[in-house]
């Protein structure tokens, strides 16, 4: 049978480094979102091509500003899973060493 640990300095580790990536992609969303205020006729020509260009490219830009935050959200999700994962399988650990102790006073 495989002994499984759980290293708590690792898991706090990880969910550290998860969390610093998540603030990362709101900074960057952040400054997505100013760059796409700062999208208006007076940084554009209003000549034709130009303005449909202007279109695709806020377009494109709203997406990936809302790609942005999808991933926010799923790296802060990640770390709360990583989290309480760690603590259901300490507390599975805990209790099975409680049985066992358990069984072998038993003997």
């Amino acid at each position: 049978m495989a002994e499984f640990q759980v290293d708590q300095e690792v898991v706090n580790a990880r969910v550290a480094r998860l969390v610093q990536l998540s603030d990362y992609v709101a900074q960057v969303e952040g400054g997505l979102a100013e760059l796409i205020d700062r999208q208006t006729s007076a940084q554009w020509s209003a000549a034709s091509p130009v303005t449909a260009y202007v279109e695709s490219l806020s377009d494109e830009l709203e997406k990936l500003r809302l790609d942005l935050g999808t991933l926010t959200k799923t790296l802060n999700t990640y770390a709360t899973e990583l989290r309480a994962s760690a603590a259901r399988l300490t507390a599975q650990d805990q209790r099975v060493e409680e049985r066992l102790s358990g069984a072998w006073r038993y003997q």
